[in-house]
């Protein structure tokens, strides 16, 4: 990999870390504008309005339909695209079938040409989700309205690597990818919205128009969505209770019990689960297996997920979230909270006084490293010492400090997606950012390379359970929780149905069904 593509990989694991995280921002004022708008109070202010450089694509899905549309349920459904699927054997060769009636902002026609530059485009910036993509070595437009993606080796991932999620699946067109730096400050998708410049100040107030071009008319419920940037949960809040927005995004969980005594309704979805990754498994007590399954025996999860997150959060000891390819019903409660169990184990492998872990957080995905003094706190009782270090710099100090061998293990936040993926960006990969010392497990590998080359959706859950179930017994690292993710929104909005596989909760999409809408 060249120095760019190994940058780019680095930057999608970080998304893959906090793909909600909050960078600040500073606040704004002003109406809203009544039942026509929908105004939506976001943590951050937007790092791009181009959807190839935006690490968080799906807030710009207003402008930008995506190939697939990933429905709040979890389900894959027809958006710029109505059918899709893979031809051949290995996943290798992945075809979609374009909608017909679809035009640009400026009324171009969407075909498969204008798909395959738009994805080229993508392959050669350098941006925060390409390691999501696949390793796609071309792209092919066969005839108007049929785009077929080759990879160099099987990619199991090729449906939701094209949702909103990731950037690629966000098509831009001609007029757009002529002027790249237009993009940041006019829209050119296929989209129900169109960017308003005169009513849009960066960094403040994004407003998005809705379009008179878009397929299906019925399903743009609001004249106007804005986006509001601020930079506390207290501003957004303040914002939603004066009507100055009408969805308070990721609220914290401190702030949640705003909710019953506002009568705000609370919009769930599952966006990130906790883990304890462990960076070095070659040497000194973490290369035991007895001692790493201890670490995990000693966390009491259920009363993390009562105590420390109110109950807005499920216990989890596998490595894949409920409801996500790879997950095991049957992995559940591997590690039930035993410190009995962990003191044996640790004894057996010649540590029954116990060690010192150097334990890495992040103030971004860990404040103040509270959860991790938690840990430090249910450790101690087997005798395990924790050192904890939280960062509070920047991204590249994080990425130094992990690159730096000081550390035994770190505490994370990583997204709720499938275990390829998370396999692939995170835990398995030698070139993962948790993997400091790139380390191959050739076990592990042969059953990512399994998964990756299996034929139909069961074939490939099988083979991604038995990498988990392998990951779970040899535990690699610590999983605690998945976590609830929680908008506060207001109640003159009708909601859509969400579930616990929510990535995101999203606020418009291909049908009506789907959206928000004003009462």
């Amino acid at each position: 990999m060249n120095r760019t593509r190994r940058a780019a990989a680095v930057a999608g694991v970080a998304l893959l870390i906090s793909a909600t995280a909050a960078c600040g921002s500073g606040g704004s004022t002003g109406s809203a504008g009544g039942g026509d708008t929908l105004a939506i109070g976001l943590q951050m202010s937007l790092p791009s309005l181009n959807p190839v450089l935006s690490p968080i694509s799906p807030t710009l899905v207003y402008a930008y339909d995506p190939l697939i549309y990933r429905a709040n349920d979890g389900s894959y459904v027809p958006d710029l695209a109505t059918k899709w699927g893979y031809v051949g054997s290995g996943n290798r060769t992945f075809e979609l079938t374009l909608r017909s009636d679809a035009k640009f902002t400026d009324g171009t026609p969407l075909t498969a040409q204008a798909v395959k530059n738009s994805i080229d485009y993508f392959l050669k910036t350098p941006n925060s989700n390409l390691a999501a993509a696949g390793p796609i070595s071309a792209v092919t437009a066969v005839g108007q309205h049929t785009v077929r993606i080759s990879y160099k080796s099987g990619f199991p991932n090729a449906v939701d690597s094209l949702t909103q999620f990731w950037g690629i699946g966000l098509i831009i067109g001609p007029k757009g990818l002529a002027s790249p730096k237009s993009l940041e400050t006019s829209t050119d998708g296929v989209g129900q919205y169109t960017l308003d410049a005169s009513a849009t100040r960066a960094g403040s107030v994004y407003t998005f128009a809705a379009g008179k071009t878009y397929f299906n008319q019925s399903a743009i419920r609001y004249k106007k969505i804005q986006i509001r940037t601020y930079a506390t949960d207290t501003a957004r809040l303040n914002a939603l209770k004066s009507g100055q927005i009408q969805d308070a995004t990721q609220i914290s969980l401190g702030q949640t019990g705003v909710a019953a005594a506002n009568g705000f309704q609370q919009l769930k979805g599952n966006t990130t689960w906790m883990v304890t990754q462990f960076l070095d498994t070659r040497s000194g007590p973490l290369k035991s297996k007895a001692v790493r399954q201890a670490l995990s025996y000693a966390i009491d999860r259920n009363t993390i997920v009562k105590d420390f997150y109110g109950g807005l959060a499920v216990a989890q000891d596998q490595f894949t979230p409920r409801g996500l390819a790879g997950y095991s019903a049957g992995l559940d409660n591997t590690y039930p909270y035993d410190t009995a169990k962990a003191k044996q184990l640790l004894s057996s492998a010649g540590y029954a006084d116990g060690f010192t872990l150097k334990l890495l957080t992040d103030q971004t995905a860990d404040p103040g490293g509270s959860l991790g003094q938690v840990l430090r706190s249910q450790l101690a009782k087997i005798g395990v010492k924790v050192e904890l270090d939280v960062n509070t710099g920047t991204f590249p100090q994080l990425q130094s400090k992990l690159a730096s061998g000081t550390y035994d293990a770190a505490l994370f936040n990583l997204a709720s997606v499938d275990l390829y993926s998370t396999a692939t960006q995170s835990i398995v990969s030698p070139k993962s950012l948790l993997n400091p010392s790139a380390t191959a497990d050739p076990t592990a590998m042969r059953l990512l390379n399994a998964a990756a080359t299996a034929s139909g959706t069961s074939a490939i859950q099988a083979a991604l359970v038995k990498l988990n179930t392998y990951l779970t017994d040899s535990a690699v690292g610590l999983p605690i929780v998945t976590r609830t993710n929680v908008d506060l929104v207001s109640t003159d909005v009708t909601l859509p149905a969400t579930s616990y596989v929510t990535p995101q909760p999203t606020v418009i999409g291909p049908a009506a069904s789907y959206a928000f809408a004003a009462k």
